[in-house]
């Protein structure tokens, strides 16, 4: 959770068979590009579960649920933006994506123009690291 606070309430999440399992913290949770409040934080438990109505209501979206995957789609486009899969009869919210960054090697003349060293100076101070250009 990016955001939790420590719960101090007197419930507890009820499971099929009766038992009561115990809410440690709750705050906001943050799925790829999702932001859910009032998220609960329960330690014990395996898997991490969802109200679909806590969804649909805070993402203005609606969720399609199919044999094996499900989608959610925003209300005003119409547009798909998150979709997951069904393994063991439950439906697995998506893996964070990784992160793809660029990186652009620039020559070390690039850099000297731009931190402002390609002054005629350096070149004459330091003729090993500047290439001249005619």
């Amino acid at each position: 959770m990016a955001i939790h606070h420590r719960y101090m309430g007197p419930d507890s999440l009820f499971m099929g068979n009766g038992s009561g399992l115990n809410i440690s913290h709750y705050g906001t949770l943050l799925i790829n590009d999702l932001s859910l409040s009032n998220v609960l934080c329960v330690p014990s438990m395996k898997q991490q579960i969802s109200y679909v109505s806590q969804l649909t209501k805070q993402t203005n979206s609606a969720v399609l649920f199919l044999p094996h995957s499900f989608y959610v789609k925003g209300l005003m486009t119409g547009q798909t933006t998150h979709k997951g899969s069904c393994v063991d009869r439950l439906y697995q919210w998506p893996a964070p994506t990784p992160s793809v960054h660029t990186v652009h090697k620039d020559s070390p003349t690039s850099w000297h123009h731009k931190l402002g060293t390609h002054h005629p100076l350096f070149s004459n101070l330091f003729p090993s690291i500047f290439v001249r250009h005619k």
